[in-house]
Parts: structure tokens; C-alpha cells; sequence
């Protein structure tokens, strides 16, 4: 886990994505479940939240975790993540 500052070229990286983000999101069409930690310090959870409404597909789903940070199959409460993933695959097989 990485609790330092983040490289300048991942940054840029970050926020260009962050930028072409909206207008490339609604050409994904597939099923799309988006994990994330409430207390992420890396990604801020309104990314996550916007890019569920601008996403194309009609199967999209949130996850939200309280006090979970960037990594979330790397928290004490893991199992409950990958139970959640297995949970909506399983679903859509």
C-alpha cells in the first residue's frame, strides 16, 4: 500500500483521465461494477460516483465501502469485497 505522495507522472496521468473521463464514458457498454473505498485518499469517491452516471451501460453498480481506503481487496474487511464481486458475477452468468 502506498501511503506517500504520488509520482508527478501518475498525477498528470490521473487528472487526464479525469478530464477526457466524461466524454469517453458513455462509449462503455459493458457491465461495469466500480469498487470503492469512502476513505480513499488516492481517488476521491466523486470520480467514482460521476463516472458511474456517464457510463453507457445499463448495468452499472456502485459499491461503496465506509472506512476503506484506495485498496480495497487489501483491507481487514477483503473478504466482504470479494464476496460482493463473486456475488455480482454470479448474478450475471
Amino acid at each position: 500500500m502506498h501511503h506517500g505522495r504520488v509520482p508527478a507522472g501518475i498525477g498528470r496521468a490521473l487528472l487526464q483521465v479525469g478530464e477526457t473521463m466524461p466524454r469517453r464514458a458513455p462509449a462503455l457498454t459493458a457491465p461495469l461494477l466500480v469498487l470503492h473505498g469512502t476513505d480513499d485518499r488516492l481517488i476521491p469517491i466523486e470520480g467514482s460516483r460521476r463516472l458511474v452516471e456517464c457510463v453507457g451501460s445499463a448495468d452499472v453498480q456502485l459499491k461503496e465501502y465506509p472506512g476503506l481506503y484506495h485498496e480495497v481487496f487489501n483491507e481487514p474487511e477483503r473478504n466482504q469485497v470479494l464476496d460482493d464481486v463473486v456475488a455480482w458475477l454470479t448474478e450475471r452468468l
